[in-house]
């Protein structure tokens, strides 16, 4: 990194203007230093007589390579196909697989120690429907042996999905990733 010194720590976000005749400065190598394969690892516009190179804290800038846009590619997939399916993902997991009535193994941490654990009292849907009245609670009530079977904020794998809550708007997607395990699949196929 030598002709580098200047640029380290300060260049983050700054473009520089170096003259083409000189190359001097933060982000290049000294004249008579330059080679072929310098002109790849920053990335280089011609302005008039000016070239502009953007530094990064000593790391050089390159292309993805096909199989990291292949991959790339395939998250965004992966990400579109998680974000589409949200109120089904929440109906698997939270009803068909059961986890609204998940207990954790270490039994210490009280009585309320369930994945979905909120009171259906406590739950209003968004189109008056009491929640308490909907058939997939009475179902979870009598699966569980329990009352307050409801996911509440940041409760259950994905939120809750029986019944729109978010007033005029319905289902919305903060609904849905308000759970720790959907915000990281929400943030880990993105990026």
């Amino acid at each position: 990194f030598r002709g580098w010194g200047p640029c380290l720590g300060k260049c983050t976000s700054q473009v520089l203007r170096l003259s083409r005749a000189t190359m001097g400065g933060c982000g290049s190598k000294p004249a008579g230093r330059l080679h072929a394969s310098d002109a790849h690892s920053f990335p280089m516009t011609d302005v008039g007589s000016q070239t502009m190179v953007t530094c990064q804290v000593g790391r050089s800038i390159s292309m993805p390579t096909p199989m990291h846009r292949y991959v790339l590619f395939a998250s965004y997939l992966l990400w579109l196909v998680f974000m589409w399916l949200l109120p089904f993902w929440s109906t698997y997991f939270n009803d068909d697989l059961q986890y609204f009535n998940h207990q954790w193994a270490d039994n210490r941490t009280g009585p309320n120690n369930f994945l979905c654990m909120t009171p259906p009292d406590q739950m209003k849907c968004a189109d008056g429907t009491n929640f308490e009245d909907l058939p997939i609670v009475q179902w979870r009530m009598n699966v569980s042996g329990r009352r307050d079977v409801g996911c509440g904020c940041a409760q259950g794998i994905i939120g809750e999905g029986s019944c729109p809550q978010d007033g005029p708007l319905g289902f919305t997607v903060s609904s849905y990733i308000s759970t720790v395990p959907a915000t990281g699949a929400f943030v880990g196929l993105l990026t």
